[in-house]
């Protein structure tokens, strides 16, 4: 009885198929049994790892009866294939009929086409290519304005523009508001105070409450780079300046500030990826510098 163990032990891939082969079952009381049996015995069990248990399957070489493709499966396994891919498979099993690609449609699109809703040919707004709107059971035609997800992302994108344009222009652009995260020209500007040993003098985003400067009101005023020792507001200022509402705050703004002392000097930002832009900013750096020393 040892003996056929041992053997049978050899000839199975897992404690588990051993277990149904002795006892007819498998549980955590047989698995005890039949490891502690392992373990007294010696028995390499290194046919057990996964990368052997399929050695008991001889490697066969087929060719797809679809497509002709040659493909590698495992004689006798339980998932031995017939053909090399999912796409063959369907054709070799004679694919869907049609009613299960109807049933299929309806499920994906969730309305019934056979059940006469109502259709309107409508104009993609970016190629317009003519395509169909679905009338759902609300009442209500579906929302859709393009034909397809290229010409929808085209039109997210072109709309995103545009939005964000008039934003700017109407002084609804919040991208100022935030005081989380810097701007490129804020950053900027940091490596240059840092370069020229002003960064330690001066204090970022500094807050000054509105109701200290006299005026009626809650909120803040917060200073790019603040110098408290000679009282300087360097400013850098981005497109959302541009714009007539925001030019009038400034220059309340500015006006509030230096009625507290507080001297305003104001750097208009410029791309600096070209020749002009660079030479630019760095006659404004030059500019401030300057103005610093001898103020």
């Amino acid at each position: 009885m040892e003996k056929l163990r041992i053997e049978l032990i050899e000839k199975c891939h897992s404690v588990n198929e051993i277990s149904i082969e002795v006892y007819g079952y498998c549980n955590g009381t047989t698995i005890k049994k039949i490891n502690r049996f392992i373990e007294e015995n010696k028995i390499n069990i290194i046919h057990f790892d996964r990368q052997f248990k399929n050695r008991k399957y001889e490697d066969i070489d087929k060719k797809c009866p679809v497509c002709g493709e040659k493909f590698v499966t495992k004689r006798g396994h339980k998932k031995e294939k017939t053909v090399c891919s999912r796409s063959c498979s369907n054709i070799f099993r004679g694919g869907r009929t049609e009613e299960t690609k109807n049933k299929i449609s309806e499920s994906l699109t969730g309305r019934k086409m056979n059940k006469g809703h109502e259709i309107k040919k409508v104009k993609c707004v970016i190629c317009e290519v003519k395509f169909d709107k679905w009338k759902l059971d609300c009442g209500v035609y579906t929302r859709s304005k393009t034909c397809s997800d290229e010409c929808r992302f085209k039109l997210k994108s072109d709309n995103s523009k545009e939005v964000m344009k008039n934003r700017i222009e109407n002084d609804k652009h919040h991208g100022w508001i935030s005081r989380n995260v810097r701007s490129y020209p804020e950053k900027f500007f940091i490596r240059v105070l840092k370069s020229n040993n002003l960064y330690e003098e001066c204090l970022e985003e500094y807050r000054i409450s509105k109701r200290e400067l006299g005026i009626d009101c809650y909120s803040n005023y917060f200073l790019d780079f603040y110098f408290p020792n000679k009282k300087i507001d360097l400013e850098i200022d981005g497109k959302q300046h541009e714009s007539e509402n925001r030019k009038i705050s400034d220059e309340e703004r500015d006006k509030s500030l230096s009625e507290k002392g507080i001297k305003v000097y104001r750097i208009k930002w410029r791309n600096i990826n070209s020749k002009n832009g660079k030479e630019y900013i760095k006659n404004e750096i030059e500019k401030f510098i300057e103005f610093y020393r001898n103020y």
